[in-house]
Formats: C-alpha cells, sequence, structure tokens
C-alpha cells in the first residue's frame, strides 16, 4: 500500500513537472489564451448589464467587441510613438539624469555634511543606468507590444470565442464533467469564476482610479509623457507589491531630467507615494477584501514562478494564476496541504472550545 502511494505521488510530481514545461513551450499560445479569458471577464458585466436592459447578446458582444478594439489600438499607438520618441532622446535623457544625480548626492554632502563616496556612487550608478540599459528596456517595452501585436490575431479568436460562450461556460462545464450542480468540478468552477470576476473587476476599476490621479499628478507638473506613465501605470499596477514602485521610478526619473529644483521634483515624489500609498494600502483592501484567500508569500512565489514561466506578461497574471492553483490543489487530498498553504485559515479556525 506504501509502495502503490508513492508510485501515485511520484506519478503526480511527474505529471506537474511536464504540465510547467508545456506552459514554458506553448506560451505564444497560452499567453493570448489568459490575456483574452482576463479581458472577457473584464467585459463581461457589461454583456449582463446590457442583457439586462434588453440589448441581445447578438449585438452587445459586436459592439463590445469594437470598443475594445478601439481602445486597444488607442493604447498601443500612444505606446509605440512613445517609445520612439524616447529612443531618438535617449542620449540626452540619459545624460541629464545622471548628472542630475551628481548634482543632488554633492547637495548631500554639502547639506549633511556626511562623507560620501561620490565617486563610487556615480560609477555604480553610470555602470546600471547605461545607455546599452535604456536600449534594451526600451527594446523590452517594444518588443513586448511587437509580440502582442503579433499574437493578437490569436488573442482576438479567443476573446470573441471567450465574450460569446461565457453566458453557457458553466452548462458547458457541467455537460463535461458529467456533474449535477452539487457536485465538486462545478462548485471548483464557480469558486475560480467568482474569484477572478472579482478580482479582475475591482482592481482593475481601482488601477484605472490610480492611473488617473497619477496622470494628474503629472500632468500639474508638466512631465513629458504624463499619458504614457499613466497607462503604463495601470498595467504596472497589477504586478503584485512591486508595480507601483516601478511606476513611481519612472515618474521620479523623469522629474529628475525636467526639473533643476531637487525640491520640485521630492514634492511631486511625495504626492505620487501619498496616492499610491492611499489607493494602494487603504482604498484597494476594503474594496477587495479577503475573498482570494492569498496569503503575502503565495502571491510572492505567484509573482516569482510565473514571471519565470512566462515573463512579463506572466508578472501581470499570477495573482488570477496562482488564485487557479490554489482551487485545483484544495480540490485533491495529496495536494491540499499546498492549496492551504497559499491561503490563511479562518477567524476562530483553531480557538479552543470553552
Amino acid at each position: 500500500m506504501d509502495n502503490l502511494q508513492a508510485i501515485k505521488n511520484i506519478l503526480l510530481f511527474l505529471l506537474f513537472v511536464l504540465i510547467f514545461f508545456l506552459l514554458s513551450q506553448l506560451q505564444t499560445l497560452l499567453i493570448p489564451l489568459a490575456m483574452a479569458l482576463m479581458s472577457a471577464l473584464l467585459v463581461n458585466p457589461l454583456i449582463i448589464y446590457l442583457k439586462k436592459r434588453r440589448l441581445p447578446q447578438w449585438a452587445s458582444i459586436p459592439l463590445l467587441l469594437i470598443i475594445s478594439l478601439v481602445l486597444m489600438n488607442f493604447l498601443i499607438v500612444i505606446v509605440v510613438n512613445t517609445v520612439n520618441e524616447i529612443a531618438i532622446n535617449k542620449e540626452f535623457f540619459l545624460s541629464r539624469l545622471l548628472s542630475r544625480i551628481d548634482i543632488l548626492l554633492s547637495s548631500f554632502k554639502t547639506s549633511t555634511g556626511y562623507n560620501v563616496d561620490i565617486t563610487n556612487i556615480n560609477q555604480f550608478i553610470k555602470s546600471i543606468v547605461t545607455t546599452q540599459f535604456v536600449s534594451k528596456l526600451l527594446g523590452d517595452v517594444a518588443g513586448g507590444v511587437s509580440s502582442f501585436a503579433g499574437s493578437f490575431v490569436i488573442f482576438l479568436i479567443y476573446y470573441m470565442i471567450f465574450l460569446f460562450g461565457m453566458s453557457d461556460s458553466r452548462n458547458f462545464i457541467s455537460y463535461v464533467s458529467g456533474d449535477i450542480n452539487d457536485k465538486p468540478v462545478l462548485k471548483s468552477f464557480d469558486r475560480i469564476q467568482s474569484a477572478l470576476v472579482h478580482y479582475i473587476k475591482y482592481k482593475s476599476l481601482i488601477n484605472l482610479i490610480t492611473a488617473l490621479s497619477y496622470t494628474i499628478i503629472l500632468f500639474c507638473f508638466g512631465i513629458k509623457f504624463f499619458l504614457f506613465w499613466g497607462i503604463l501605470a495601470f498595467f504596472l499596477n497589477f504586478i503584485p507589491n512591486f508595480g507601483s514602485l516601478i511606476a513611481t521610478m519612472f515618474a521620479v526619473a523623469m522629474g529628475l531630467i525636467q526639473f533643476d529644483s531637487g525640491q520640485t521634483t521630492l514634492i511631486m515624489t511625495i504626492i505620487v507615494f501619498v496616492s499610491n500609498f492611499i489607493f494602494g494600502s487603504i482604498v484597494e483592501p476594503k474594496i477587495m477584501g479577503d475573498r482570494l484567500k492569498l496569503n503575502m508569500i503565495a502571491v510572492i512565489f505567484g509573482l516569482l514562478f510565473w514571471g519565470y514561466i512566462w515573463g512579463l506578461p506572466g508578472m501581470f497574471l499570477s495573482v488570477p494564476l496562482i488564485v487557479i492553483m490554489k482551487i485545483i490543489f484544495e480540490n485533491f487530498e495529496n495536494l491540499s496541504v499546498f492549496g492551504r498553504l497559499m491561503g490563511y485559515p479562518e477567524k476562530n479556525t483553531f480557538t479552543e472550545k470553552t
């Protein structure tokens, strides 16, 4: 019996290795699939709303599809044009940024009297922020956009299938699994769908409000490409924990490049940080609640794991994907411990009975 259990565990482990290998090898097909699913989940509440307003699906879905395509095209045009303009002026931006850092370090040493080895710090910064680094960063952004454009047809096919089929997805799952309403497969599907819809809907709303406030702040300070940085902030905030910080760093770098006064950059940075803190640490927890039931270790693990498997798109999708993994693990006895490791106990679960 023990040997049989050991064999089952080994086979299960090999199965997961095979699955993760296929996830990595088939990312060209699977990333558009995951993106299309998340986009469809975001649009689906609008379809339900229009259906309640007696607009049939054969009219509402093509309408929302056209709106989605127009919006995507608008975003791609802004990103491509801005990246091209930054690439053309990268030498000027880089030299300006490094000279401003030199001035700030010298001012810090003068005002505090702290013995800072400015030469070594400058060399360290210049070894990181080089022309090659900026070129690679811009190339990665442009490559991501071109990669998305290259797989756009696949994304569009998936997107249309999800939009038209999402309303009957529960019946399809029930038919395929042979389950009735009270069986585990259908319950797991409902849990996954409910968690993903909740996350995508409210996270997108919070990111949109955060990005709008971010864009308005940069516009008021006269930061160049403020619309591009706002769009970038919207998407970067899908990356747990680090996305908001990265978005702020871009604004700080642009402020250093543009402003002669370090005080202006500091004020702008503080306002951006306060805005991000309010929306990210106060508003978001209140709106999102604890429906995902993921602990911080699971979120960071998901970020690293899916970032390794799928790169930057995997980081954007890490939270929804780790939620799916958690629910799947909880439905297998041998894997349920991993599902529990990703979550946290309910309140009063371990309180002693009185």
